[in-house]
């Protein structure tokens, strides 16, 4: 008996002492996501302001019928080799449409504006939508049908 005693005390504590401590644990780490852009710097920002974050303009690009009802003295214009596209209201930077790499998870797209993630209030199979975050109105995301991101809109103050 006190030999099985023994045995069940000799295990515990070699059990207790080959574990290893939460510090010195590997634990599966997500992958972290390098921002396009950092939303926060160019939201509201003038085109010679960005011209220091995103550098120079690719091009100037019309705008289409949606952009033209809410203000026919807009300008458009892409940056970063066609990543980012943003429509100038009022002469600073409101509509700001991000092209994210092929295949890109939507749980991805916060991130990739360097925003921390946060579920969205609004998902259909096509669009996943937030609101308010960090005081830009809207964020939309829109899916192709693998649920891949096809392209982000932000709409930071004007719908």
């Amino acid at each position: 008996m006190k030999a099985l005693f023994f045995v069940l005390i000799f295990c515990a504590l070699t059990s207790a002492c080959s574990s290893q401590p939460a510090s010195t644990r590997r634990e599966a780490q997500e992958p972290t996501i390098t921002p396009i852009i950092t939303i926060k710097e160019i939201a509201n920002q003038t085109q010679e302001d960005l011209e220091h974050i995103l550098g120079l303009t690719s091009s100037f690009q019309p705008l289409n019928r949606e952009e033209l009802t809410v203000c026919k003295n807009c300008q458009k214009y892409i940056y970063k080799n066609g990543l980012v596209r943003i429509v100038y209201i009022n002469d600073m930077a409101d509509w700001i449409t991000v092209n994210p790499p092929d295949s890109t998870p939507v749980r991805d797209a916060l991130p990739l504006l360097g925003l921390p993630a946060t579920p969205p209030v609004i998902t259909t199979d096509s669009l996943s939508r937030w609101t308010s975050v960090q005081g830009l109105r809207e964020i939309n995301v829109y899916t192709k049908p693998d649920g891949t991101i096809d392209y982000i809109l932000v709409k930071a103050f004007t719908l």
